[in-house]
């Protein structure tokens, strides 16, 4: 049997690859399948590390709310006599707090029973990087902290704005929370119950003015039924609300 030639060029055409438009063609739908997963994963890894970080925050946060919390529900009133005569160890300012608890978290020495006397104060970060909150808590009332707190209480309303707490004490305290802004503590008279969770974390004010205790009442040596405070930390505001004491004013 003989087989033509053209038989044998119309089965080469029929047989023939794919032409330059359905290469082109094909090539173009890759490229858009690829384009379509380099963006769901893209967006994937933004929300997964969005998240991450988020969570990072949110634990640290948590933590030292936990510290603040249990220092602030053991406060207790202390007073004792010394050289310039008779102290009361608990005052606040808009940077700083000096206070007796019953918690020994976060103690330089002995973290058993007993009191412990602390001081939480707002300044710049080790090696000048921003701004952070230190706490300083020793087992004994060591003589260069009740001067820091004579000299807090019985100074100006300026200087307890700009108080350094570092230039008083010996131990400069540790790190709590770095990097943040614009921190204020605030006092109020009532007691409201501790929040739980993560729900500790309020972005709202839950008081009026009227409820803040005038900056005379910080010194007073009464005990505040809360402390509030307030900060920023990468660009986000905070509102924390800590019980103080085990009972209402």
């Amino acid at each position: 049997m003989k087989i033509s030639k053209e038989n044998i060029s119309e089965s080469d055409a029929g047989n023939s690859g794919f032409t330059l438009l359905e290469l082109l063609l094909s090539l173009t739908i890759i490229a858009l399948v690829l384009l379509v997963l380099y963006q769901a994963f893209s967006v994937g890894f933004r929300v997964w590390e969005r998240d991450e970080g988020f969570s990072e925050k949110m634990f640290r946060l948590e933590a030292v709310l936990r510290l603040l919390e249990e220092d602030m529900l053991q406060v207790v009133p202390y007073d004792m006599n010394w050289e310039k005569g008779h102290i009361q160890l608990f005052a606040g300012g808009p940077n700083a707090i000096f206070y007796v608890t019953g918690n020994g978290t976060g103690a330089i020495s002995g973290a058993g029973a007993g009191l412990f006397f602390g001081v939480l104060f707002f300044n710049e970060c080790p090696e000048g990087k921003g701004e952070c909150l230190y706490l300083h808590k020793s087992s004994r009332p060591a003589q260069e902290f009740v001067k820091a707190v004579y000299e807090f209480r019985t100074g100006t309303q300026l200087l307890r704005q700009h108080f350094d707490a570092r230039m008083h004490l010996d131990d400069k305290g540790i790190v709590v929370l770095e990097n943040v802004e614009d921190l204020n503590f605030s006092y109020c008279a009532d007691r409201l119950a501790p929040f739980s969770g993560i729900q500790r974390l309020q972005k709202h004010d839950l008081y009026n003015e009227k409820d803040l205790l005038q900056e005379e009442e910080w010194i007073s040596g009464q005990l505040p039924g809360q402390i509030r405070i307030s900060f920023v930390l990468e660009e986000e505001e905070y509102l924390l609300h800590v019980p103080v004491g085990k009972g209402g004013r």
